[in-house]
């Protein structure tokens, strides 16, 4: 029986709860293992490179996840999925009596940058829920397109509580 305080190199047995990330685990630590015996670098170089990829690492981990866009070019470019959401939220907050909550984004199609849009938001108690809706809905729409070039193919809202102010 290994733990990981045994064998830091090891996994703990009880990780692998499904086959298939155990084979994945298996197969990226072969790869690993491959590597490090394939290019062994002087260790000076070594220090600079590890600290080099260390930083690159640190910076993605910080941004955050990426989604990637397409242009009408055809040209790939990345945008933090955070700065897709807060722009959805600044149109759901721009409603005045509206505060955004929670926005999921979902890829429809990668070729033509469509999403389906869900957001959560609550609302004063006074508010027309109904009449606001579709312009709620056009304004994330036109503001995606414009931002981003993002075409929405759904917008899915949902009121999730009544806020007093």
């Amino acid at each position: 029986m290994s733990t990981y305080d045994d064998d830091p190199t090891q996994p703990p047995e009880d990780l692998f709860d499904d086959e298939h990330l155990e084979a994945n685990y298996r197969r990226l630590s072969e790869v690993l293992s491959d590597y490090r015996t394939a290019s062994e670098a002087p260790p000076e170089t070594q220090s600079g490179l590890k600290s080099r990829i260390m930083d690159i690492v640190n910076k993605e981990a910080l941004r955050g996840p990426s989604t990637e866009l397409i242009t009408p070019k055809r040209r790939t470019y990345q945008v933090t999925t955070s700065a897709i959401r807060a722009e959805v939220r600044d149109v759901i907050d721009s409603f005045g009596d509206l505060r955004a909550r929670s926005v999921k984004l979902e890829e429809i199609s990668a070729e033509a940058s469509q999403f389906s849009v869900g957001a959560g938001f609550t609302m004063a108690p006074h508010v027309a829920v109904q009449e606001l809706i579709p312009h709620l809905r056009r304004g994330i729409a036109d503001r995606l397109h414009t931002v981003f070039g993002i075409d929405a193919a759904a917008i899915d809202l949902q009121v999730e509580d009544i806020h007093e102010d």
